[in-house]
């Protein structure tokens, strides 16, 4: 039979290219893996199977923690959360925002709308509930783009998983020339990762689960 254990520091990995751009330190990672195998004739009160039953049993398991970049996600600046988007004329008259409210016919099956004045939506127009959706969002970790896109980086945010393998194998010498073997092996990884906003509306659980059994004669 054989024993292992393995184990990773996080020091010896080097930091996500996303967190050296926003000056963030490398996020704690944790690798512990381990297993051990056992195997031989199956001798018990009563029975003493050398030469005739034989079993081996193996499991390995692994508790693992590591940053998951999760991209360049981009949620609304804290002026945007508030219906203020002239930031965004500075960079032309394709982020102009108009009123829906205002939209008409002008013949020839064309529709015209007024903008928004100063790219600002008034606060009678957003809608209570959009409002307290807002509230399942996170606000801005890092600067961003000039659009304001990429401004939720957090390379960071890490993926917990766990996992586990057994196999169990029984072998038995019928006679001479017969033999059969039956091995029965379950495998079970539940991971949780994409938490962004660590709340109800984000975050993903992963769940693994095998089973399987051979018989052989």
């Amino acid at each position: 039979g054989t024993i292992y254990i393995a184990k990773t520091p996080g020091e010896l990995f080097a930091n996500d290219f996303f967190a050296n751009a926003n000056n963030i330190p490398l996020a704690p990672f944790s690798y512990n893996r381990y297993g051990g195998m056992a195997a031989g004739p199956v001798v018990i009160p009563g029975y003493d199977g050398r030469g005739k039953t034989f079993f081996m049993y193996g499991f390995e398991g692994i508790h693992e923690s590591r940053p998951r970049n999760n991209g360049t996600p981009t949620v609304p600046t804290e002026r945007m959360r508030n219906g203020d988007f002239s930031e965004l004329l500075a960079l032309g008259s394709q982020s102009q925002i108009s009123s829906p409210c205002t939209r008409r016919a002008i013949g020839g099956g064309r529709f015209q709308q007024d903008p928004f004045p100063g790219n600002i939506i008034p606060p009678h127009l957003i809608n209570p509930v959009a409002r307290a959706a807002l509230e399942y969002i996170g606000h801005p970790r890092t600067a961003g783009n000039a659009d304001g896109t990429g401004n939720f980086q957090n390379p960071s945010l890490p993926e917990d998983i766990k996992y586990a393998n057994n196999t169990i194998r029984v072998d038995q010498n019928l006679t001479d020339k017969q033999r059969m073997y039956g091995r029965f092996s379950w495998y079970d990884r539940n991971s949780n990762y994409n938490n962004y906003f660590n709340n109800l509306a984000t975050g993903e659980w992963f769940k693994f689960v095998s089973r399987q059994f051979a018989l052989d004669h």
